[in-house]
């Protein structure tokens, strides 16, 4: 069933019990210890899409179109609110919330315009689309702000934090964008933070922020440090260079020192620097 194989099964665990969806539908929750299955609910399918059982049934090559990235959903595992579990399946652009401990559907709340989830607590959920975020209440799933993002070409790409009465969220072109948890409105936007064209997201880490992605994992200070800490300067310099910060990196390897270890990288640095 090729309908099926293009779906993935998303694993969460919380509090001792596994949380899973299936790719046939299901979502239950799995006693960590015994292995036993504690309850299984059939996931709300997508009764608008259009039906084609030829195109899951033909042994022709079935070539899928790929949606921009503004507009396709980012497989999400279930993630957990106050007394809730919250899940989300590629098949159908909505948001449904079960009790964790019966697996009762409480509500369910269409979100086709988002793209992902940015932060989830115990006071709100937010989600983002291409240029459109929006914050709803846990549990009830009311929308408590909605805006618009400006005509740029960076969108969100990955998690996003809280960090007291702002909301951190990473976008494509490498920058941060902070907002107000309360209106969802911009308070700044900080560039030179992130390489560009990454992924990942942010992690909270005290008072700082980590940034994380297959190509890097950086430590963003919300104050001025005391003191800055011991880094490796080649390391700092090539971070400088992916963030579009070209001639700090510049004057930064200026004091490196080639040896037999680093020699190559260092080359390649400078040639990046010099193109």
């Amino acid at each position: 069933d090729l309908g099926r194989q293009l779906l993935a099964a998303q694993t969460s665990s919380h509090q001792g019990v596994v949380f899973t969806t299936t790719t046939t539908g299901w979502f239950m929750a799995v006693d960590k210890l015994t292995r036993s299955v504690l309850w299984a609910s059939r996931l709300p399918g997508n009764s608008g899409a259009p039906a084609n059982p030829g195109r899951l049934r033909s042994s022709a090559l079935n070539v899928q179109q790929m949606k921009p990235l503004e507009s396709t959903w980012h497989s999400e595992a279930p993630f957990f609110a106050g007394k809730w579990v919250y899940c989300v399946t590629a098949e159908s652009p909505s948001l449904s919330a079960f009790d964790m401990l019966t697996g009762k559907l409480e509500v369910r709340k269409n979100i086709e315009k988002s793209t992902l989830l940015l932060h989830a607590d115990q006071d709100m959920l937010v989600f983002a689309g291409g240029r459109t975020l929006f914050a709803c209440r846990p549990g009830t799933l009311r929308e408590l702000w909605t805006t618009e993002r400006s005509g740029d070409l960076a969108v969100n790409v990955g998690q996003g934090i809280r960090n007291g009465d702002e909301l951190a969220i990473p976008l494509t072109d490498g920058s941060i964008e902070f907002r107000s948890v309360k209106t969802g409105a911009l308070i700044a936007r900080r560039t030179g933070l992130r390489p560009s064209r990454s992924s990942g997201g942010l992690y909270a880490a005290g008072d700082d922020l980590v940034s994380f992605g297959p190509d890097h994992v950086a430590v963003i200070s919300t104050k001025a440090p005391e003191k800055s800490p011991a880094q490796d300067a080649l390391q700092r310099a090539t971070f400088l260079m992916d963030t579009g910060r070209v001639d700090e990196a510049s004057q930064l390897l200026s004091e490196v020192t080639a040896n037999s270890i680093n020699r190559d990288d260092v080359r390649r640095l400078r040639f990046r620097i010099a193109a």
